[in-house]
């Protein structure tokens, strides 16, 4: 099975919340869903979605992927990981372009032998993964019931960020009415 085309488009997700990190506050996430179309007939999906500060952003993607798409057009799916592994790093975006191609041809491959991407990674795997919910409310009273929140939703872990001020002492404090608030 050979790569026929690639193509992407951008999306933008609106948070519920800014989302606090040491990097800056995010209000949506900004990234591309790419399509790699093979010569069997098969569409794998893929996902870019840098983080801003954590190399690259969209545009970057973007730019890396235009580089790309002609570089792995006509290849064999089997031969994208050692083409894409041999890849210079440190180009803005390339990271993220990168992972969109490998989720899309695991996809493919995946929907090609009617398995989920899961069986093709590991003999044993589980049908879902348990995710944690990250909160980064800066006052302690705003943590807790954004934590509080998640543990009624069904989260089982919390992420709780820290660093989101400038004083060490408020961050203990926050910490220890978190876990205050919270079932072990």
């Amino acid at each position: 099975m050979r790569i026929r085309a690639l193509s992407w488009r951008r999306y933008r997700i609106p948070l519920v919340a800014p989302f606090a990190t040491a990097h800056g506050v995010l209000t949506e996430r900004h990234g591309l869903l790419l399509q790699l179309e093979t010569d069997e007939g098969v569409t794998g999906l893929g996902e870019a979605a840098p983080l801003p500060g954590f190399g690259g952003d969209v545009k970057a993607a973007e730019a890396a992927l235009r580089v790309l798409a002609p570089l792995v057009q006509g290849l064999p799916l089997g031969q994208l990981p050692a083409v894409l592994g041999g890849l210079p790093g440190g180009v803005p975006g390339m990271a993220a372009a990168r992972c969109a191609l490998d989720i899309a041809a695991l996809d493919a491959e995946g929907q090609a032998v009617s398995k989920p991407v899961a069986a093709l990674l590991a003999r044993e795997w589980v049908e879902t993964v348990p995710v944690n919910a990250t909160v980064g409310a800066a006052l302690p009273v705003d943590a807790v019931k954004e934590c509080r929140a998640a543990v009624a939703a069904g989260f089982r872990c919390v992420k709780l960020k820290v660093g989101v001020t400038d004083s060490r002492a408020f961050e203990f404090a926050r910490i220890e009415a978190v876990r205050a608030a919270l079932p072990p």
